[in-house]
C-alpha cells in the first residue's frame, strides 16, 4: 500500500491495524476471534501467535508499507480491517486518520474459510 498527502508520499508514517467485528447495526469491535495475522515477535511464547491487533514499521521514502499476511479464523462471518495513522515521527501526516476495509470470510469445503 502506499501513503500520500496531497499528492505527495508520507515517509515514516507509522499505521496501526485491527481486526474488528463488523455486525449491522452495532459499534465495531476488536475480535477474540476471525482474521488475524501471526505475530513476528521473537520471543519463543509470542512467536506465530495469532493477534488482531499491531502497529505496522514506519512507510518507507516513497510512502510504501506491507500488509503482513492475513489469515482466516475458523469462523465465517464480517469483519473490518481498521488502519490508524500515527504521525508522531511523519510531521507530514495527520495522526488518528482511519481507513475501514470490510472483510467476509466464507466458509470453503474444500480449503476452509477464505477472506474475500
Amino acid at each position: 500500500m502506499r501513503v500520500t498527502r496531497n499528492g505527495r508520499p508520507v515517509a515514516g508514517l507509522r499505521i496501526a491495524v485491527t481486526v474488528l467485528t463488523a455486525v449491522k447495526g452495532e459499534k465495531p469491535v476488536p475480535t477474540l476471534e476471525g482474521p488475524f495475522f501471526r505475530n513476528q515477535d521473537e520471543t519463543e511464547t509470542e512467536h506465530d501467535r495469532p493477534v488482531r491487533s499491531l502497529l505496522l514499521p514506519p512507510t518507507d521514502a516513497d510512502g510504501r508499507i506491507t500488509l503482513p499476511p492475513l489469515l482466516t479464523g475458523p469462523r465465517p462471518g464480517s469483519y473490518i480491517l481498521r488502519l490508524t495513522t500515527h504521525s508522531e515521527d511523519a510531521p507530514a501526516a495527520r495522526s488518528g486518520d482511519v481507513l475501514d476495509i470490510p472483510l467476509t470470510v466464507t466458509p470453503s469445503p474444500a480449503t476452509g474459510p477464505r477472506i474475500s
